[in-house]
This record gives C-alpha cells, sequence and structure tokens, in this order.
C-alpha cells in the first residue's frame, strides 16, 4: 500500500478517530494532536517516513521535557549522543 502524501497538513486528510486508547500522561498532547490523530486513524495502515520521524521528535521532545519538569534533571545536552536511556529502581534516569 502506498502512503498517501500529507506535506505536513495533516487536518487535509484527518477526521477525529474514536478509540478507547488511552495515552500515558505526558503523551496526551501528542495524541490529541492532529499528528497523533492521523496515526490513531490510519491504524496498521503504512506512513511516510517524515511522518513517522516527526511523530518520534515529538516523542522525544515530551519524554525530555518530562524528566526536566519531574525530576528536575537535565539528561540531554546538545551535540552528544545518546546510546541507552535506563530508568533505575530508584527511579532516577541513567544516560550512556
Amino acid at each position: 500500500m502506498t502512503p498517501k502524501k500529507v506535506n505536513g497538513n495533516f487536518s487535509s486528510v484527518l477526521k477525529p478517530a474514536k478509540t478507547s486508547l488511552k495515552p500515558y500522561p505526558i503523551f496526551k498532547e501528542i495524541f490529541s494532536s492532529n499528528l497523533g490523530q492521523y496515526f490513531v486513524k490510519n491504524g496498521e495502515e503504512s506512513v511516510a517516513l517524515n511522518i513517522a520521524g516527526h511523530l518520534f521528535n515529538k516523542i522525544g521532545n515530551c519524554v525530555l521535557n518530562n524528566i526536566e519538569q519531574d525530576y528536575n534533571r537535565k539528561v540531554f545536552y546538545p551535540f552528544t549522543k545518546a546510546v541507552e536511556i535506563s530508568v533505575l529502581d530508584n527511579g532516577e534516569f541513567l544516560v550512556k
């Protein structure tokens, strides 16, 4: 199946999707956005790689923002490479 070409305007192919999925609280903003609803609507269908990359970028930003706000820890430093992020038993994050 060939993915639909969207060019960043998700509302042109989107109608609000009804779903029973419940996102983690930190991802509610993404889930309710046009981008999140686009993925919900498409289900298991293929999407363009740039749209998937856009979603992963937003997810990463949400995770970093949550860590900085809730744990008062900075785990990302520009121009560094994170190979692995783990949550320790005491709730702290370990970045390798």
